[in-house]
């Protein structure tokens, strides 16, 4: 199933990897070793298996896909995704043919590296390498415009509804280990950040580990687990809050917050 393809590693859970090493170089093997330095491959194309060369994209650009033809279809594919920001580790999820594979982008300047891997009637292949650069200057905003601001605390609730004429908070809050194809398309939807930021709000996407605890605690009280959203007012009183797994129910609680129904 596609939400159990999840890929979430960290370059530096991988130490014997090397990506062109910034600094002084590692010193080579003693003479006479039976080890040898393992570098990263370099061609996108190996005997087997060939993927989309490198590319560029924009800051801001939600994910970006990699794909991989075979030699013959019934070859399978593994994926190892590897990037450079800490703190923001890769996510990708693959497509159900095993063929290609949606890497989500973060919100700052970024070299991903797409590894991919095959198997013919000679044994595995060599290792295919897809590199995504992340250009622009960063962190990209949240709301469109301005600099990127955190949700503000949860404040009160159960105050009479009303109209909010002010920007409001939308905090959406995941569990990225059990990924399902309407939240990969949630996630990965322009469309939704265009329509939140014509609307108002200022927008923050959580994996619910690394949330604000108040956030988490506000969850609990209401007997919610995510994937939930939070829509606050900017005084940060709670106007809305829910399960959300599309696009169209997250907008459907923004516009009664909005309207204060």
């Amino acid at each position: 199933m596609l939400g159990k393809a999840v890929l979430t590693l960290l370059l530096s859970s991988l130490p014997f990897l090397q990506l062109e090493a910034e600094g002084p170089p590692r010193p080579a093997a003693p003479p006479g070793s039976e080890f040898t330095e393992v570098t990263l491959p370099q061609s996108h194309k190996v005997e087997g298996l060939s993927l989309t060369p490198d590319f560029k994209v924009p800051l801001g650009k939600r994910f970006a896909i990699v794909r991989a033809t075979t030699d013959k279809p019934e070859q399978k594919v593994k994926w190892l995704i590897l990037g450079g920001n800490p703190g923001q580790p890769p996510e990708a999820v693959v497509a159900p043919s095993g063929k290609s594979v949606m890497v989500f982008l973060g919100d700052r300047p970024d070299r991903i590296v797409v590894l991919a891997y095959s198997a013919t009637e000679k044994g595995p292949t060599e290792p295919a390498v897809c590199k995504i650069t992340v250009e622009g200057k960063g962190p990209f905003p949240s709301d469109g415009g301005g600099a990127a601001r955190p949700p503000a605390a949860p404040g009160a609730r159960g105050a009479a509804p009303r109209p909010v004429t002010g920007r409001m908070h939308v905090t959406l809050v995941l569990d990225f280990g059990r990924q399902t194809p309407e939240l990969a398309a949630l996630r990965a939807s322009t469309g939704l950040r265009n329509a939140l930021a014509k609307a108002g709000c200022d927008y923050h996407e959580f994996n619910a580990p690394q949330a604000p605890p108040d956030m988490v605690s506000l969850l609990k009280a209401e007997g919610l687990a995510p994937p939930a959203a939070v829509v606050q007012d900017q005084e940060g009183n709670v106007r809305e809050i829910a399960p959300v797994t599309t696009a169209e129910a997250l907008l459907a609680l923004v516009e009664r917050a909005r309207k204060g129904q």
